[in-house]
């Protein structure tokens, strides 16, 4: 008995010691720090898909000012300005986030992860105004806010580099699934954003595998350097081509969190994607 309760003892202190706030920190100073990018995509196995990017700033009143894109089944709300709210749990292992933008309600359920530089999250309540997925699960991570000093064409922040993505599919009406791995290097021609690269695509068991697609593209970059637009074309049939709405997350710009947000090709795709630089 007593080894029990010297394990128990044992057990309980290294929850404790785990469950704490940094010493003299408060856990609304960990999130208020940064604006943070995050990508939600479909977490169960329904028939229609959801998915959705964006950013928030938590603010000191329990308030996030939040910019969101949101896709669901082909219908998409795009860079919503909007505002929500969150708790946070008095031992800074988490909270929760309360969202409502153009007729979708969500709340989230979220942990901090790696020293608090990440976060997991998960719904556990949604009511949105198109009958779509039930439950939505995704990531977050700070991003470098503003434009890095100096920079004079937006497209230039991409300068000298070669990006690894990959694209899953939350949603894909003519199959299982569709999704995708590749490489882009974006260059700047006389202020156009052009790209050119390779994907290879699976659409799954009701449809074909696309190898070695030889991309050529298009990209933007917002005025405010959060994020931008990908077009991806040349990637072979069913879906020749794929816009992509994207946030930076993580430092220094080296991070993309990516969603669909055309339908151009009418295949009822909610795509979504991760990039980051090679």
């Amino acid at each position: 008995m007593r080894s029990i309760a010297r394990l128990l003892l044992t057990f309980s202190a290294a929850i404790a010691s785990w469950a704490a706030c940094p010493a003299g920190v408060n856990p609304a100073q960990i999130i208020t720090a940064n604006t943070w990018a995050f990508q939600l995509v479909a977490g169960d196995a329904g028939t229609i898909g959801s998915a959705a990017v964006g950013t928030f700033a938590p603010l000191p009143n329990g308030i996030l000012k939040v910019v969101i894109t949101y896709s669901n089944v082909g219908v998409v709300t795009r860079r919503q300005e909007a505002t929500a709210r969150y708790i946070l749990y008095p031992d800074c292992t988490g909270g929760e986030f309360l969202f409502y933008v153009n007729g979708l309600g969500f709340q989230t359920e979220f942990v901090f992860v790696n020293n608090f530089t990440q976060i997991y999250m998960v719904t556990d309540y949604m009511n949105p105004r198109i009958p779509s997925t039930s439950v939505l699960t995704g990531i977050a991570r700070p991003t470098t806010p503003g434009c890095p000093p100096g920079l004079g064409d937006t497209l230039d922040i991409l300068k000298g580099t070669t990006w690894s993505f990959r694209t899953f599919g939350a949603y894909y009406d003519n199959g299982p699934g569709a999704s995708s791995v590749g490489m882009f290097t974006p260059f700047n021609v006389a202020g156009q954003g052009r790209l050119v690269g390779t994907e290879t695509i699976t659409y799954g068991g009701n449809g074909p595998v696309v190898r070695g697609a030889q991309l050529s593209g298009r990209y933007l970059i917002y005025p405010d350097c959060s994020g931008g637009e990908i077009m991806l074309m040349n990637r072979g049939n069913p879906v020749p081509s794929l816009q992509m709405e994207f946030v930076f997350a993580g430092p220094n710009f080296r991070e993309m969190y990516m969603l669909n947000d055309s339908d151009s090709n009418n295949s009822r795709s909610v795509v979504a994607g991760i990039a980051k630089v090679y």
